[in-house]
């Protein structure tokens, strides 16, 4: 897949723009979810290759075995995000699963 992502940094007076590929979007989320010891899977359109059919996505879905009160995880997991330049709080995310909601991370 070529799919990619727009980083926008703001370094000083210089802002920085950079691409990420859609493959290195889902590595990222997926070291994420392994080091913070939190049960998933890949769901949505991105799963759909498995199958031989190809289909355009512009994201990916994960569904997480994950409470609102494991902080520890929770903690772990948006500073490994955050570490790879993605856009996401403890507070976001605390939020979305108090609600059962999904968030997109940009």
């Amino acid at each position: 897949m070529v799919m990619k992502k727009l980083i926008i940094k703001n370094e000083g007076e210089n802002i920085v723009f950079s691409y990420r590929r859609f493959q290195e979007l889902a590595e990222i989320a997926v070291t994420c979810l392994d080091e913070s010891i939190i049960d998933y899977v890949l769901v949505g359109g991105a799963t759909i290759g498995v199958y031989g059919t190809i289909r355009s996505s512009e994201g990916f879905d994960f569904m997480l075995v994950l409470e609102n009160t494991e902080e520890k995880k929770i903690n772990t997991f948006v500073e490994c995000l955050q570490r790879n330049d993605l856009s996401l709080t403890v507070n976001e995310l605390m939020k979305g699963l108090e609600k059962k909601l999904s968030y997109h991370s940009f």
